[in-house]
């Protein structure tokens, strides 16, 4: 069964997903341009997976049957060059062979909206209703070397225009700085090298390591384990930090020359700060309910506007809409808005690179700096997300007297979509959800650092299992 979620449908390549699957999906697409009397152009692109590319091709051949103007990016390329694009050439709807940060053995396409947005909930509704009705041979069809001659298709490299949207939102251009860029064997790495060649004043080491000749469950996501090869090269390359993107370009995580990981929840903040002091930045800073209070101390040391949502990224492009605002992060990425309405591991990793070899930061290591920037937020907490496999759905007002740390005072607790978040009297709060995309349950917690926050973790863990019997 198609059921699209999260902007899009993932699964098992070759059992819930396939070429049939990606037909359905692709005339499903093609209804609704013509139906909604929508533009009728769109992007596809494709990242490194096993068969992205064919599957790509697949999408193509349905777009052009349907006298659609279909262009196809040449190379294996990030998921935000898809949104960066979609919203240059003004696009309704593009579609993007990926499955993100799943393990090597999924597979799936995200699906963008007007101006490169994640779909509305309208949209994806409309997409649902739209593949449960359609049967296989509804599907119009061509061959692939009929879709190659056909007009209406082209292969286009936007890669320079992308890169140099990026370069453009940096004021203060780094210098003589090195740092690694690791692409987790996704398709990041064409684009990082161009960025690396631009930014030419700087030493930009691109690593590609090779997840896919690991175990196939490991997936091309930047975790603290997966990242653990790092360290030794940051000392071997003198580097300041490596930087890390995922399978598709989107999530970030940085490794500090001690060994230290970071994600967006510590690396979001600053980069918002920066942008206040140095670069004129004056709207609000937007993320979801389970980022770090870090997030919030940092706006009010500014002064400026501290906004949340429900967690899913199209809360978060609707709220920085409503806000007009033009950081928005997650705990996994960030968004700077006018270079792109999505999340982007590149624009990050730029943003980062001009923040930290600003001369505010020289002869400093990256520890010290994030050290003195939460010492000057008043932050003194710790922040992880830890995942654990879920077999089967379950209802989360089950867990609604639930008491996570028995031992701290509970001030708040909301419930919202598949979410749980516990809030305690010192703002330290411990977050329950059931993921949207993969078969886990999530536990996010943000405590003071006097706490075992690996005990927390445990303990709050071993209680869900007893109550939902997991």
């Amino acid at each position: 069964m198609i059921k699209l979620g999260t902007a899009g449908f993932r699964g098992v390549d070759g059992k819930d997903f396939d070429e049939q699957v990606v037909q359905i999906i692709s005339q499903s697409a093609c209804n609704i341009i013509i139906r909604n009397k929508l533009k009728k152009e769109v992007v596809v692109g494709f990242d490194k997976r096993l068969h992205s590319r064919l599957y790509a091709h697949e999408v193509c051949r349905v777009l052009v049957a349907n006298k659609i103007k279909t262009i196809l990016c040449p190379f294996s390329e990030p998921t935000p060059l898809v949104s960066f694009v979609t919203k240059e050439k003004s696009n309704d709807i593009s579609l993007m062979v990926t499955s993100s940060h799943n393990p090597y053995i999924y597979n799936g396409i995200k699906i963008f909206g007007q101006g490169g947005k994640d779909i509305s909930s309208q949209m994806e509704e409309a997409f649902n209703a739209e593949v449960e009705r359609l049967k296989p041979s509804d599907v119009k069809i061509i061959s692939w070397q009929q879709c190659k001659n056909n007009p209406l298709f082209s292969l286009q490299n936007f890669e320079n225009e992308y890169v140099d949207s990026i370069i453009s939102q940096i004021k203060h251009p780094p210098q003589n700085i090195s740092a690694i860029f690791e692409t987790m064997g996704g398709s990041s790495y064409r684009c990082a090298k161009l960025l690396a060649k631009k930014l030419n004043k700087n030493n930009i080491y691109i690593t590609n390591i090779n997840t896919i000749s690991k175990t196939l469950p490991l997936a091309p996501i930047p975790t603290e384990e997966n990242l653990s090869h790092l360290a030794g090269l940051i000392e071997k390359h003198n580097c300041k930090f490596a930087f890390a993107t995922d399978g598709d370009g989107d999530r970030l995580a940085v490794v500090s020359p001690s060994g230290k990981y970071y994600n967006s929840a510590d690396i979001a903040p600053f980069i918002y700060d920066f942008a206040v002091r140095h670069k004129n930045e004056k709207g609000s800073f937007v993320c979801n309910k389970s980022f770090s209070i870090l997030g919030a101390l940092a706006c009010k040391k500014l002064g400026k506007n501290y906004y949340t949502c429900d967690i899913g990224y199209k809360n978060i492009e609707n709220m920085m809409a409503q806000k007009k605002a033009n950081f928005g992060a997650e705990n996994s990425s960030l968004c700077l808005k006018p270079h792109s309405p999505t999340k982007d591991g590149l624009m990050a990793f730029a943003l980062l690179l001009e923040a930290i070899a600003h001369t505010e930061n020289e002869g400093k290591t990256f520890d010290e700096i994030m050290s003195s920037f939460k010492k000057e937020c008043g932050y003194n907490f710790s922040y992880k997300e830890v995942s654990f496999s879920l077999d089967k759905n379950f209802d989360i007002s089950k867990l609604e007297n639930f008491v996570p740390i028995p031992e701290k005072r509970l001030v708040s607790k909301e419930i919202f979509s598949t979410n749980i978040k516990f809030v305690f009297e010192d703002n330290s709060f411990v977050l329950i959800r059931q993921s949207g995309t993969e078969k886990l349950m999530r536990i996010v917690v943000d405590l003071p650092n006097s706490c075992d926050i690996n005990k927390v973790i445990q303990n709050v863990y071993d209680g869900i299992k007893q109550i939902v019997g997991i």
